[in-house]
């Protein structure tokens, strides 16, 4: 037998007639669509956006009109989830100081940042709606609220400033997703020494296990 030539080789021959046909398919195929870039509009339109109040809008739009803010890249940064990264962002400042608008522009400014096409809606809730949200349950049952402000992957908890939390739900919101490294962006009229005077340092020290913001800072 010659060793000169494997042309008579069938198993040369099937892996000849093989890379032959992958090269034909990928010369075929179909030049790649270049996809449009992620407009402010696009995604003010999406499903993803009806988590913000109609009234809020056309500041937001404003804020965003040239794209996302500089000053916002370090609070984006830290919203993304990291190993031994606790990704909360505490916004500390007066009643109307801009904290709520801030944090409502978070999430679109974050998504036109990373070009995200499919912007999945955050959880916008009122921390007076957390503690409450157990009264107007069934006896046994937990609140739909609870379960989505525990478990969503971004929630905006707003307004914490010293609610009596006689159920402890807050508490167990704050501490769920710390212990799970969910997204949690927190607007509070007091900073980590008040929370723990109102709620105990345990509760303090979840709150806080992120970083804070101080908005309205002269």
């Amino acid at each position: 037998m010659s060793h000169d030539s494997i042309s008579d080789d069938p198993l040369a021959t099937m892996l000849a007639q093989t890379m032959a046909a992958s090269l034909a398919a990928m010369q075929n195929q179909p030049a790649k669509v270049e996809l449009p870039p992620v407009t402010l509009d696009g995604l003010l339109d999406s499903q993803g956006a009806k988590y913000l109040p109609e009234r809020y809008r056309p500041i937001v739009a404003s804020i965003l009109a040239k794209g996302t803010p500089a000053s916002m890249l370090p609070l984006i940064d830290h919203l993304l989830v990291r190993d031994g990264r606790t990704p909360f962002v505490v916004l500390i400042g007066p009643t109307g100081a801009g904290k709520t608008t801030l944090a409502l522009t978070l999430p679109l400014a974050m998504a036109l940042h990373l070009g995200e096409r499919r912007f999945e809606r955050p959880l916008f809730v009122h921390a007076d709606d957390v503690c409450a949200a157990r009264r107007f349950a069934r006896l046994g049952d937990e609140p739909e609220l609870l379960s989505k402000a525990r478990t969503k992957r971004l929630v905006i908890l707003d307004d914490v400033i010293g609610q009596k939390d006689e159920a402890g739900d807050l508490y167990r919101v704050i501490r769920h997703r710390e212990e799970n490294a969910l997204s949690t962006i927190i607007t509070a009229g007091f900073g980590r020494a008040d929370a723990a005077t109102s709620y105990g340092e345990q509760f303090a020290r979840r709150m806080f296990a992120g970083i804070s913001h101080i908005v309205g800072k002269k």
